[in-house]
Parts: structure tokens; sequence; C-alpha cells
């Protein structure tokens, strides 16, 4: 009895070449070099806006809403410090805390406001981090 090949030894190794670029890439895990996004901390860093937004150095309240918004920042630091693959976020939060410690020796109107820009500017980069995680914008 005749052995019949339905293909020849060459274009079996076409096909297992072919299967083998195909199946891989599809098969293999990928590597993440950030961190998914994490509602809490986009929820923090909006809230922390919205406080830096409404300051004002004339407040009777300043000192109690300065303390608070320090506070914000710290939770803010502990959750971005919390999560893996975050260096991003960290370094936004700890630029942002320097800049609280200025705001807190601020004295004068004049250099009060400049400070709060800054503020607001970092906590809005905070969040559009997060949306880009979001997103899955690496």
């Amino acid at each position: 009895m005749r052995n019949i090949q339905f293909c020849s030894a060459r274009s079996r190794g076409i096909i297992v070449l072919i299967a083998f670029f195909i199946v891989i890439p599809i098969t293999t895990c990928t590597v993440k070099f950030l961190s998914d996004y994490d509602q809490l901390t986009d929820q923090l860093a909006q809230d922390l806006y919205k406080s830096l937004a409404k300051l004002e150095i004339e407040d009777p309240n300043y000192e109690a809403e300065i303390k608070e918004i320090g506070a914000k920042i710290k939770v803010l630091k502990a959750r971005a410090e919390s999560i893996a693959k975050n260096e991003p976020t960290i370094k936004a939060v700890i630029e942002l805390e320097k800049n609280y410690k200025l705001l807190v020796t601020v004295e004068s109107e004049v250099a009060f406001q400049p400070a709060i820009e800054t503020m607001l500017q970092q906590a809005k980069q905070i969040m559009e981090l997060e949306i880009k995680k979001k997103r899955g914008v690496k």
C-alpha cells in the first residue's frame, strides 16, 4: 500500500513557522509599565483641585482650609505610593507636596495667587494621568 502525503515537509515547515508567528504573539502576556486607572486617586485629585480653587487668603477659615489641603495631599500621596508602577503619579504628588510647603509660608496675596495656580495645574496633571490610564494611553 502506498503512503499518501498531503503536503511536503517543506510545506509543513512553513505552516509551523506561520503558526508560530501568529499564535505566540496572541498568547503571550503583555508587560505593563504603568499602573491601571485608580478611581480613588482620581477622586482625591478632583477633591483637592476643588479645595484649592476655592481657597482665598482673606477667608477667615484660611488656616483650617490650608491644613485640610495638606491632609488631602498626604492621603493622595499615600494612595499613589501604595499602587505598583505608579511613578508618574507619585512624582506629580511629590511636586504638589513641595509647593504646598511653599504655600504654607506665603503671607502676601501677591505670592499667594501664583502658588495656588501652580498647585491647581499639578492637581490637574494628576487627574489627566489617571484619565490617560483609564483610556489605556501609556
